[in-house]
């Protein structure tokens, strides 16, 4: 009777799982199998990132989570097993990468893993050329509300019009999508200096007459409400636009200082008015009309949901526009990294070839190699004339390299002296405030001397 009673004691415990509450267990089995789950998606990422040592510590800890939870006779542990867990991976395998990282070429410049060192060195947006045939673009940047960019591309070679999204094609721009159809500027330095179809121009006699008794007026955006004023460039105000009929004048006072324009006035048949706006001793231009788009300086104020960039988003969108793709994916525009305004076909200068493991470069034939996690010329492999070749690619990777750390710190003046006298440093006052905690607790009735010390 004992042997059986020990035997279905045994079968209970290698089955505890199951033993219980049918809900518990169900809801133990889901919570391991996420917790798999997740698991397995990330040791698959951090291995396809070089991350291997990381990677195989999550399956160690993982595995271990599920014994504990799986296996009765591992009860105890499962009140201590999310604390192991959180020793494991935030102490012992920082401490034990740290010892690794000792032995390798990690630094500045070598911070990445092989694989994710390849792929920057192939999308890095300053490796890129323009092709020989293909045309620079003027270009302005336009964002919606969802964060997605538009450009607007104007080419310096033949001068035609395009826009493109991410993940478009280039399309080239109509004249009504523009903001600028049916307009003629007129060689002229007489009032008016533009013609635009379906409007009259209005003296500057009759102006006064359009804006009697109006406070104000609203215009599209970005402008908004304009105060109707009499004013002088300068006069102070607070931020706004204010419009004078009687001088024809238009001021801007959004900035640190006024914008003054000179202001043509045209109306069409049906009482609409328009307005031309033109920079006082300036080329900035605003062309305001009912029904159309905005068009400053020549260019729509916003395209199909998308608006023209404020100065102050320019400075971070010229750091983030390189690293994005425009146009489709077997024929990419992308925004040059050294010219805030400029846009191309660029291509990759360097591609990877993994069967002889070499970065080649496409623009001259020049082959780089491996040495100590960093892709070196080849010598003599580029076209001798190539009017400048890279000797190193950047980033590097780390890779083990023996003792060459612990050679340098004892043999290079510049790191022995200085790691001599912070270990000395750190031992005295390590024992120094050892012998202080051993005292202090005996010698309670003197606690200035104490604190002193």
């Amino acid at each position: 009777m004992s042997l059986q009673n020990d035997i279905a004691g045994e079968a209970a415990k290698s089955s505890a799982f199951f033993s219980g509450s049918i809900v518990v267990s169900l809801l133990r089995l889901g919570g391991l199998a996420i917790l798999d789950a997740f698991a397995l998606w990330f040791c698959y990422q951090l291995f396809g990132d070089g991350n291997a040592f990381l990677a195989i510590t999550i399956a160690i800890v993982t595995v271990g989570l599920n014994i504990v939870f799986l296996f009765e006779r591992f009860y105890p542990f499962r009140w201590l097993s999310p604390g192991l867990a959180l020793i494991i991976i935030m102490v012992i395998y920082p401490t034990m990468i740290t010892v690794y990282y000792a032995f390798t070429n990690y630094s500045t410049g070598n911070l990445l893993t092989r694989p994710l060192a390849i792929e920057r060195i192939q999308e890095k947006a300053e490796y890129r050329f323009l092709p020989e045939g293909e045309q620079y673009y003027d270009m302005t940047a336009f964002r919606n509300m969802d964060g997605e960019y538009l450009l607007w591309l104007v080419g310096r070679d033949n001068g035609e019009i395009f826009t493109t999204r991410e993940g478009d094609e280039v399309v080239s721009l109509s004249e009504e999508q523009s903001g600028l159809a049916g307009i003629e500027i007129l060689e002229s330095e007489e009032m008016p200096s533009i013609s635009i179809e379906g409007f009259n121009y209005v003296s500057s006699e009759s102006v006064p007459e359009l804006f009697l008794d109006q406070a104000s007026i609203e215009l599209p955006a970005p402008i908004g409400i304009v105060e109707i004023t009499s004013f002088t460039p300068d006069d102070e105000f607070e931020e706004g636009y204010r419009f004078d009929p009687e001088q024809r004048i238009f001021g801007d006072f959004n900035g640190r200082r006024p914008t003054i324009y000179d202001a043509q006035i045209f109306e069409s048949d049906n009482g609409l008015l328009a307005y031309w706006l033109v920079e006082d001793d300036g080329d900035a231009t605003i062309l305001i009309r009912p029904d159309q788009p905005v068009a400053i300086d020549g260019l729509p104020y916003a395209i199909d949901g998308y608006t023209q960039l404020e100065s102050r988003d320019r400075i971070t969108a010229g750091q983030e526009l390189p690293t994005r793709s425009f146009g489709t994916e077997d024929n990419p525009m992308y925004v040059d990294p050294f010219s805030a305004g400029r846009a191309g076909r660029f291509r990759q200068q360097f591609v990877y070839d993994a069967d002889r493991d070499v970065m080649i470069d496409q623009l001259n034939g020049a082959e780089y190699e491996p040495v100590e996690g960093t892709f070196t010329l080849i010598e003599g492999t580029a076209n001798p004339e190539a009017e400048e070749v890279l000797e190193e690619l950047t980033p590097g990777y780390f890779v083990p390299i023996g003792f060459d750390n612990f050679a340098r710190l004892f043999n290079d003046e510049r790191l022995r002296g200085p790691f001599a006298t912070i270990f000395i440093w750190t031992i005295v006052h390590g024992t120094h405030i050892d012998s202080t905690t051993l005292i202090l607790p005996v010698i309670d009735d003197i606690p200035t001397i104490c604190c002193t010390t």
